[in-house]
């Protein structure tokens, strides 16, 4: 999501450093509220096809790239898509596997499914690759939160928890996805303390009862990553899961070209409408 004013009309394409500056010396064209992967990526695209304008990320992490996504401790906790369609670059769709082939394995093949950890080392690469190409004077990483957002002057202003505001004449939201609602079912709300609403709290899988029993509400990807993280804690205990429909993620197969080779193709049918 962007945000600007309307008195500007300029085309954004920004920027990016390691480097974690929390003084602004003046305006920024471009700040990135957020920088997971969809923070990062921008502001890496940006570096690569623009030239002139300064950028900032705003994020309380330290690391780039790894937001919810990418920054799982375990390396069982896989990609859902196979190396050879992760790229960042839409330019170059082989990138991400000949770096995994570079920087981690050197078998790995197209099909491969590789630690999701990884992939967040690889699109702070992909940053750190687009500052090093001579941008290094452009961009900012500012480690705080954002707490508020205002319109002053023709600029914007964001307030930090800890630092100065900052100016600037655009900003990009990347905040990724809020938490999900809690279901409408008496007892469970956030004053219980046998209930936990965010499946990727930090204390999700703390001072659990060894041999006790646990409820996972939703049978997707996001309960078989809980439940190999249970298993590798050496949790015994009984582990139900609660589906509407009763489905199993299903395991990954490659596409198969449509129609199949030898079929005859039919014409379509065009019929327009008037009224």
């Amino acid at each position: 999501m962007l945000f600007y004013p309307r008195e500007w009309h300029t085309a954004c394409m920004p920027i990016m450093s390691i480097v974690l500056l929390d003084i602004m010396a003046s305006v920024l064209d471009i700040l990135i509220v957020g920088g997971g992967f969809s923070g990062t990526t921008i502001a890496a695209h940006l570096l690569r096809r623009a030239t002139g304008l300064s950028v900032g990320i705003l994020d309380r992490g330290g690391q780039p790239g790894r937001g919810l996504a990418y920054s799982s401790p375990h390396r069982f906790h896989l990609l859902n898509v196979p190396a050879g369609n992760m790229s960042a670059l839409p330019d170059d769709s082989e990138h991400f596997l000949r770096w995994a082939q570079r920087n981690y394995d050197a078998s790995i093949q197209g099909r491969s499914f590789l630690p999701r950890s990884l992939y967040g080392d690889y699109v702070s690469g992909v940053l750190e690759q687009a500052i090093a190409d001579g941008n290094q004077d452009r961009f900012r990483w500012l480690q705080d939160e954002a707490l508020s957002l205002q319109q002053r002057n023709g600029q914007l202003a964001v307030q930090r928890k800890s630092g100065p505001e900052v100016l600037t004449r655009a900003v990009v939201l990347a905040i990724g996805n809020f938490p999900p609602a809690d279901p409408r079912v008496p007892g469970l709300g956030p004053g219980s303390a046998l209930y936990l609403p965010f499946a990727w709290a930090n204390n999700v899988l703390e001072d659990l009862p060894a041999h006790g029993s646990i409820l996972l509400i939703g049978a997707g990807l996001t309960s078989v990553d809980l439940i190999m993280a249970l298993r590798s804690k050496n949790f015994k205990g009984s582990i139900r899961v609660l589906s509407r429909k009763g489905l199993l993620p299903q395991r990954y197969r490659a596409a198969e070209p449509w129609p199949p080779s030898g079929t005859r193709r039919r014409p379509v049918l065009r019929v327009d409408c008037y009224g």
